[in-house]
């Protein structure tokens, strides 16, 4: 007969949970208790999952089904250099692991897919639209399928969704950016997005606006919301409502201009050199321009080429398979598994975009 974590969690009348906290060593458990599971081990001769699987020279994800899950997203959104990225890293990972990629998509969360009757995985590698609550909008049957596995999000965890997280630093790019601009002698600044409550912008907005009022720049923020939005959420797409907050963000007579623009996204940096050069600002001449994700195929075009900050977003994808396979890894049941995130430092990548500021 297979010796199983439930076996041992039977013969010494514990629950599942308080066998995976003694393998793991958690203190909480008393001696006594501990010891009569250790015990238990010994006598049935149980070999944890993770040991067993080292001892045979496997990785934890090798002959496992993954789910790879784009939730609440329409593809020009999920088509992003910066989400392919991400996407290429987990393929490879899993590839690299001997484990089975299957890609599902759910653009509406609030419906059921036509996938899910028929679809069988062992873990779930998933990205959410960050505007919005995708995770709280799912359909119930999709939910109760991804919370009955180990799952790991990749850049952005909705709030309340279980799991881990592989991300950006999204605050460290709003601080990379404006110190950037700060060495190169820019006092007035402005932050500028048509997504004014998408997650991971706002995180580099707050980063970016907590970095100038540190090092005493004027840093005037312009983030509002200019075109409707619903699930499936798209791409930043609307010059209009670019070139609108750009209008509002220069009108300000007695205040100066900024001399420079931080936008988070290249998606949306690609909208402010158009609408910059409508207004007959020339970039970095009138204005520095400075945004983040170095999507290189989106901005190949630019001229002056832009300075970006590269999130690193293959390495995003790597790090979540990463995690999945400690989820797969750890004795703890998956209701039991602590909410952790891993952050990938992200690096400024110089282009002609910002001038130093006379």
């Amino acid at each position: 007969m297979k010796i199983t974590v439930q076996s041992v969690a039977e013969r010494a009348q514990v629950s599942l949970g308080t066998v995976s906290r003694v393998l793991n060593h958690d203190p909480s458990v008393s001696a006594d208790l501990s010891e009569r599971v250790r015990q238990t081990i010994e006598e049935l001769g149980y070999t944890p999952l993770r040991q067993r699987r080292r001892a045979a020279g496997e990785h934890e994800l090798a002959g496992r089904t993954i789910g790879l899950l784009t939730l609440g997203m329409d593809r020009s959104l999920s088509k992003l250099p910066v989400v392919t990225a991400a996407i290429d890293g987990i393929r490879e990972s899993l590839a690299e692991a001997g484990a089975t990629l299957q890609w599902f998509d759910a653009p509406d969360p609030a419906g059921e897919p036509a996938w899910l009757k028929r679809t069988r995985c062992d873990g779930w590698l998933i990205k959410g639209a960050m505007q919005g609550n995708a995770w709280t909008s799912a359909n119930e049957a999709l939910r109760e399928r991804i919370e009955g596995r180990p799952c790991v999000w990749f850049h952005g965890r909705p709030r309340s969704a279980p799991g881990w997280s592989a991300n950006a630093d999204d605050f460290q790019v709003g601080e990379i950016a404006a110190t950037h601009l700060h060495e190169c002698g820019h006092r007035r600044v402005g932050f500028l997005s048509p997504k004014a409550n998408h997650v991971l912008l706002k995180r580099r907005q707050q980063g970016f606006a907590a970095t100038c009022e540190e090092l005493g720049m004027d840093c005037r923020v312009m983030a509002k919301n200019r075109q409707a939005w619903s699930f499936p959420l798209e791409r930043p797409k609307s010059l209009e409502a670019v070139a609108s907050l750009l209008e509002e963000l220069l009108d300000v007579p007695k205040r100066g201009r900024p001399t420079a623009i931080f936008t988070p996204a290249d998606s949306i940096a690609v909208l402010l050199y158009r609408a910059l050069a409508e207004r007959g600002l020339r970039v970095p001449e009138d204005i520095s321009v400075i945004s983040a994700n170095r999507e290189e195929g989106l901005i190949a075009g630019l001229f002056p080429s832009l300075t970006t900050i590269d999130i690193h977003s293959e390495q995003v994808g790597r790090e979540a398979v990463a995690l999945l396979a400690r989820c797969f890894g750890s004795d703890e049941s998956v209701s039991e598994l602590t909410a952790r995130e891993i952050r990938v430092a992200p690096t400024l990548m110089k282009g002609e975009s910002v001038k130093s500021a006379s």
